[in-house]
């Protein structure tokens, strides 16, 4: 079973609108994926780590309710995901398979370490963000991770029972 470990650059307090930046990485059982770079110390700039989280329970949620299919995402490295008709979860990264499980611990592996995350930080976060994104009915609105985090938990929490 993978396991996903987010984490969030230290001194970032003066960010209230939860775009943390920190990394991701990923430890399967044939190798593991991981946002930081060797060359700085502190691993780089990294991520946007609530947005990367809402994308990948979106993308590897789909595949899921699907029961097959691929969701590759591209976060300074591309990792993806592929379900394979027998249920079995594959995590790759250029070809290289990182681990290969059932796709339901691979869910419950995403589950732990995005309510770890929310856990840890979501209470960090007191406005919405400078950005816009369109809604369903096609008005704007400003992108606030409290709720979306909590949706998006739940919803993958529901794909991955």
């Amino acid at each position: 079973m993978p396991e996903f470990r987010f984490t969030v650059h230290p001194g970032q307090d003066e960010i209230t609108d939860g775009m943390f930046m920190g990394h991701l990485d990923v430890v399967g059982n044939s190798g593991e994926i991981t946002t930081r770079e060797s060359k700085h110390a502190d691993g780089g700039a990294g991520l946007v780590v609530f947005q990367v989280l809402l994308e990948l329970l979106d993308g590897v949620g789909k595949i899921i309710e699907r029961g097959r299919g691929t969701y590759r995402h591209n976060f300074m490295v591309t990792i993806t995901f592929k379900l394979k008709r027998d249920g079995t979860m594959v995590i790759s990264r250029r070809g290289k398979t990182i681990d290969e499980s059932p796709s339901r611990e691979v869910a419950h592996a995403l589950l732990a370490a995005g309510r770890e995350v929310a856990r840890t930080h979501l209470s960090r976060i007191s406005e919405p963000t400078d950005y816009v994104d369109t809604a369903e009915d096609g008005s704007l609105e400003y992108r606030d991770y409290r709720p979306r985090t909590e949706k998006a938990l739940a919803r993958f929490e529901a794909i991955a029972r």
